[in-house]
């Protein structure tokens, strides 16, 4: 069955005479082919015309439907007057109804139009949804401006994290798109209105239709702190748009994206990966904002941009390698190009590999980045040829990270060597090499605090199957060997789903686990629920804190707390299915 995205673009494309629509992005970084494509010389010449009209109209003295000589009164008391600017037609003085947004229509013809409005927003019934907006769009196509007041009135009745949101975005996008009053009409939204769902269907309307004149509205609402969740519908109309020197500015209010709210920055992330939309001056001031990023959890944000480049990026990079001796920057850079996963970005890698000697560890890490096999004897040679620890510990682990087990053998030789011991122990391991299980866990279990630490941090670099391996094994230990591993499996940043049944047959064994293994475990829990990653719901929790000793609740509170929070207020739910 086709998806509503596609039926709707078939239904544009059909009406819009076989032309394609161009791409925009949402959110969660979906590419939407329901896009605007605007005709540059159509809108001048559309906006000029209408813009002459008006100037008639006030010159006449005739009372417009939304111009008029005296400035109506507002329940709000926000002014209804505003400057609309557009480069191609200066300033033109309006009045938006923001407050009211009452149509000048026949109380039948508006009944028509709610009705076809709860149609569309129908989640149940995709043709219905679809034949309501074209319905709609002829509507709005001759009297543009008091549809659009009756569509952001009903707005309400949108499910704004499901599907139809689209149909809704595209048919004001559409609306507004060659209409100079609709424009105005979302420049006043933007501007004055405090009605939520009002602002977000204006910021991603506007974004469609690429209105640059609203970018001193986007910015406005972008920095109220208040409303930090919007940032990222800001950012999405900043991708839409593609001003590049918008986009620049708007880099820095990034940073004020709150900790702790994995979705809001997941959606920051996912939008990112369009930034390869703008030129390539866009690169550099990325980059400037990663390194000097004191907030780690903001920094896949930058780097997720930077890679969306691809090889644009790739000899920009290289040059700030080059030219830098900050191992950190180097080291950064190195990464983002190896992430980029294109033969070009080996090659160039592999270069800097011999002509920064003295950043041979940095480079190392790029190149396990690439996972490209091709490196893997080079990564090989490099490890045979240095005297430099960290060098060699460096490409222990980049073999480990995309080789297989055929490099074993040649790796086994370093075990003997303090240096490199620990980092065999975890690439053997993750090879699958016969044995390699009882060497990791003996050492994780009965090794030094410093071997058992450094072990521990190696955990959140194990593929999904070893991920399980350490579950099963903390199932089978008693309580006090099951709280190093517990303690391991608190390091990775996503852990299997299979880990989650394992959790709650140790949390539920006979007999009872001791507190400290109950709390690891309520711990990695919480880590993980409500999101994407989550292994075990809320239910467990909160059952537990019913239930649970009272040195227990008081963390469960605390973790418990911690997840609403991160659930509060914060951007638009993933799309349902």
């Amino acid at each position: 069955m086709a998806t509503i995205s596609e039926l709707l673009n078939q239904k544009i494309v059909k009406q819009l005479g076989g032309s394609t629509s161009p791409k925009y992005i949402d959110e969660n970084g979906t590419e939407n082919n329901s896009g605007m494509e605007i005709d540059v010389l159509k809108l001048k010449r559309a906006l000029v015309e209408q813009a002459e009209a008006i100037r008639k109209e006030s010159d006449d003295n005739i009372l417009g439907d939304i111009f008029v000589e005296i400035e109506p009164e507002t329940e709000t008391n926000n002014s209804s007057k505003l400057m609309y600017q557009h480069p191609d037609v200066g300033g033109i003085e309006v009045i938006v109804d923001i407050d009211q947004l009452i149509p000048d229509m026949s109380d039948e013809l508006i009944e028509k139009v709610v009705n076809l409005i709860k149609d569309m927003a129908d989640t149940n019934n995709q043709k219905k949804s679809l034949d309501a907006y074209v319905a709609l769009k002829n509507l709005g196509n001759s009297d543009t401006l008091n549809v659009l007041y009756i569509i952001f009135r009903k707005s309400v009745l949108f499910d704004f994290s499901h599907y139809t949101r689209d149909l809704l975005v595209t048919l004001v996008a559409n609306l507004c798109a060659y209409n100079l009053k609709g424009r105005a009409l979302l420049k006043g939204i933007l501007n004055q209105s405090t009605v939520e769902k009002h602002v977000e269907l204006a910021l991603r309307s506007a974004g469609q239709i690429r209105a640059k004149e609203v970018l001193p509205e986007i910015f406005s609402i972008a920095k109220n702190e208040e409303k930090n969740h919007l940032i990222i519908i800001c950012l999405e109309a900043i991708v839409n748009i593609r001003d590049t020197e918008a986009a620049i500015q708007f880099l820095p209010i990034i940073s004020n994206l709150p900790d702790g709210n994995n979705r809001l920055i997941g959606q920051a992330i996912k939008v990112a990966k369009h930034f390869e939309v703008f030129e390539d001056s866009f690169i550099e001031h990325v980059y400037n904002e990663l390194i000097q990023c004191k907030k780690r959890y903001l920094r896949p944000i930058y780097s997720e941009g930077l890679k969306s480049f691809g090889v644009r990026a790739i000899p920009i990079l290289a040059e700030f390698m080059k030219s830098s001796d900050d191992h950190f920057h180097i080291r950064q850079c190195s990464k983002i190009i190896g992430g980029i996963k294109s033969p070009i970005a080996s090659e160039q890698l592999r270069k800097l590999l011999v002509d920064l000697p003295h950043s041979q560890a940095e480079i190392i890490e790029g190149l396990a980045h690439t996972k490209d096999v091709e490196n893997l004897p080079y990564l090989l040679e490099c490890l045979q040829k240095t005297s430099r620890p960290h060098v060699k510990r460096t490409c222990i682990k980049a073999i480990a990270d995309f080789g297989d087990i055929s490099y074993a053998p040649a790796l086994k030789k370093y075990l003997v060597d303090p240096e490199t011991e620990l980092e065999v122990i975890y690439a053997l391991f993750r090879l699958g090499e016969k044995d390699a299980d009882e060497l990791f866990f003996d050492k994780m279990l009965n090794g030094t605090p410093h071997e058992q630490n450094r072990l521990e941090n190696f955990t959140s670099l194990l593929p999904s199957k070893n991920l399980i391996q350490v579950a099963k094994k903390a199932l089978m230990l008693p309580d006090m060997d099951s709280m190093i591993l517990l303690s391991a499996l608190l390091k990775p940043n996503v852990l299997p789903k299979q880990v989650g049944p394992l959790l709650n047959e140790l949390l539920n064994r006979e007999p009872k686990s001791t507190t400290p293994v109950r709390t690891s475990i309520y711990r990695i829990i919480g880590k993980f629920v409500g999101s994407e990653k989550e292994l075990l719901g809320m239910d467990v929790l909160v059952k537990a804190l019913r239930t649970e000793e009272p040195s227990v609740k008081k963390e469960l509170e605390n973790i418990i707390s911690a997840v609403r929070s991160k659930g509060e207020s914060g951007g638009i739910e993933k799309y349902k299915d």
